[in-house]
């Protein structure tokens, strides 16, 4: 949510509203889904459901206190004469969604449609709804017969893959949606194949903003790495740990936050009757997008829990859906045009976050790779939160932060 500068003429100030498009009137830790589940809404300590405001401390000694003197010191440090808006880089989610023959059952409440229907219909709305600067990418598995073991091809249709793009750019939200109504549900749940291949065309896609991954299934994997043992074995030992471990090392190792959702049956699934549930809260905490306060064993679970008696599936996914692109925001931040016959000199930036109803304090800056405060990538030229920083930016809807650039003649390069 972009929030207009009140200094126009005053300083070369850029103001971020970093809002995640949810309000603080919910219901804390139960990700927007009316159950369990999902990333934090919003900032809630005391569980009041009340905003509870950042504070310096937070940061773990990467934030300082400053007065409206100070603030007012740091823009008149900046240049004068000139506002820019900054646009957030849009952030993408790639989404790999369980289409085996299980989804092909009815839900709890019943109807004419199927699980795999319901979750078809809800995407392709939720699709329709997101920005066009938003960039989107899916996978359905199998969507295929499996033809044996070697490699994934053999049980994941990745030539149905739709490369994460942007929807506002060459009819891509079309293509997701023609993508979503051509997938066909069989048996067999390849579930670590089909989210390692919607991975690799994530990190392979170049797209500057954040990026996410959704994982949506109804519980077993029954084949496990390049598409072992051939056939749908539903007694496969410690399938799940290999899919935790891939979904942690995408966050630790690529930054990539991935949300998981447990569709009807993943609490006593259709065919094996297994409750699904504890590994896939272990792979929401896994992940980076698993609440405060959750539960491997028992609810509420840190994934987006859509089980239970009095659940109607088509709702709580369109909520959980609306949840989460919500929290799919991006930390980067592109780098103004300055002034013309000016550059901008990258070494005087300052950066003050102001929570929502707190007083404003300096963000210091650092190199990458980094936990805790911000610093700007040579390589893109943006401006980037750390890791934790972005998380805890994020918990709160209204916090605004306030980039001010120092400028320095331009000198043209020599002919």
């Amino acid at each position: 949510m972009l929030k207009r500068s009140k200094y126009v003429g005053a300083a070369a100030t850029l103001v971020l509203g970093l809002g995640i498009g949810c309000s603080s009137d919910k219901d804390s830790g139960d990700g927007g889904n009316g159950g369990s589940g999902g990333s934090p809404e919003f900032r809630d300590i005391d569980n009041d459901g009340e905003l509870d405001p950042l504070t310096p401390e937070d940061f773990d000694g990467a934030a300082t206190p400053v007065s409206e003197d100070d603030l007012d010191a740091m823009r008149d440090r900046a240049c004068t004469g000139w506002v820019a808006e900054p646009e957030p880089l849009g952030a993408g989610l790639f989404m790999v969604v369980d289409a085996s023959g299980s989804m092909a059952a009815e839900p709890p409440e019943g109807g004419p449609r199927s699980k795999w229907e319901i979750t078809r219909d809800a995407i392709t709305e939720a699709v329709g709804s997101l920005s066009d600067d938003t960039a989107v990418g899916f996978l359905a598995y199998p969507n295929q017969p499996i033809e044996g073991e070697g490699n994934p091809s053999m049980c994941v249709n990745t030539d149905a893959l739709v490369q994460l793009g942007l929807l506002g750019q060459n009819d891509h939200r079309a293509e997701v949606i023609d993508g979503l109504n051509a997938v066909q549900t069989s048996r067999c749940t390849p579930t670590f194949d089909a989210y390692r291949a919607g991975l690799q065309d994530v990190v392979a896609q170049p797209f500057a903003g954040q990026k996410y991954m959704l994982l949506m299934t109804d519980g077993t994997p029954t084949l496990a790495e390049n598409c072992a043992p051939g056939d749908c074995n539903v007694d496969l030992v410690d399938s799940e740990s290999p899919i935790i471990a891939e979904i942690a090392a995408a966050y630790t190792d690529q930054h990539i936050r991935t949300f998981i959702l447990g569709c009807p049956g993943s609490e006593e699934h259709t065919y094996t009757g297994l409750d699904n549930r504890w590994w896939l809260s272990q792979a929401a905490e896994a992940g980076g997008t698993s609440p405060g306060n959750c539960s491997h064993d028992a609810e509420p679970y840190c994934h987006f829990d859509m089980t239970g008696e009095d659940v109607n599936f088509a709702q709580e996914l369109r909520d959980a859906l609306v949840a989460i692109a919500g929290q799919v925001v991006s930390c980067q931040y592109a780098m103004p045009t300055p002034p013309a016959g000016e550059s901008l000199d990258t070494n005087s930036i300052d950066l003050v976050l102001r929570p929502d109803g707190a007083d404003p304090f300096l963000i210091q800056r650092t190199e990458a790779p980094c936990e805790q405060g911000w610093f700007l990538n040579e390589n893109t030229q943006q401006v980037e939160f750390c890791s934790e920083t972005c998380d805890l930016v994020q918990s709160d809807p209204n916090a605004e932060a306030e980039l001010m650039f120092g400028c320095a003649e331009y000198v043209p390069p020599p002919e």
